[in-house]
């Protein structure tokens, strides 16, 4: 087996690292259209956001400010 040391060792992966980085951005230059909670549009945040608090409410009864039971919806 070859040996290395730490610094060739350091080096190499450095190198690989950024090779890696390149191809990634590369990547992610050709797929713009990416769909992803970063890239959703604000209407559509609101809509899930509102369809999250709707689904919320009938699973759950609030009790207090803080307390809430489930609901046994069978």
């Amino acid at each position: 087996m070859r040996e290395i040391n730490l610094e060739e060792y350091n080096k190499s992966k450095r190198e690989r690292k950024l090779k890696m980085l390149k191809i990634r951005d590369r990547l992610r230059d050709e797929n713009s259209d990416r769909s992803g909670s970063k890239n959703r549009s604000q209407e559509k945040r609101v809509l899930l956001y509102k369809l999250a608090l709707k689904a919320k409410k009938r699973k759950f009864k609030k009790i207090s400010d803080s307390e809430y039971r489930l609901l046994d919806n069978e």
